[in-house]
């Protein structure tokens, strides 16, 4: 299945009773949300379970489930069970949701003073969908959608030249 290359984390699961299970295949990054994939995740998830992430070093993460749901089958796309995660160490405060940083229109800064630069997060989904193994009608449909969003208007006006730059290597 070709989504199951980018699942190249494992992760433990303690459910309220302190029984742990796993490994389990996932990908951590800087978002507070885990995917399993159906087939690879064997219990049922809820909220109260623990997370558990061991490190290279040896040491350990633990994150909190928050939220859990099920997302079903969407055309080639296996159903994932999707959990809402904290640290456990560091209790979820209130933030400001998402700032806009007036000095560049290509970057975008939220909660937890973490930058989000647009063009290069694009760069990077292009370079992903030209490296998966769907097929040559897929990554062009995917990479359409893509080009679609950077011609609205709207959108170019936002990114101004990232967004000229962005569409040709969609070319």
């Amino acid at each position: 299945m070709m989504l199951e290359k980018f699942y190249t984390d494992d992760a433990y699961i303690l459910d309220e009773h302190g029984n742990k299970s796993g490994p389990y295949k996932t990908r951590f990054g800087s978002g507070k949300t885990l995917t399993f994939l159906d087939e690879m995740l064997e219990i049922v998830v809820d909220t109260g379970y623990q997370i558990i992430r061991p490190l290279d070093d040896g040491s350990e993460m633990v994150f909190n489930v928050i939220a859990y749901d099920f997302q079903e089958k969407i055309n080639r796309i296996p159903p994932q069970h999707i959990l809402k995660i904290e640290n456990a160490y560091e209790p979820h405060v209130e933030t400001e949701p998402v700032r806009k940083n007036v000095d560049d229109f290509n970057v975008f800064q939220a909660e937890d003073n973490k930058v989000i630069n647009i063009p290069d997060s694009l760069i990077e989904l292009i370079e992903r969908i030209n490296a998966s193994d769907c097929t040559l009608e897929e990554k062009e449909e995917a990479k359409s959608v893509i080009k679609k969003l950077l011609e609205n208007p709207t959108v170019s006006a936002i990114l101004k030249d990232a967004a000229s730059g962005l569409l040709l290597l969609l070319d």
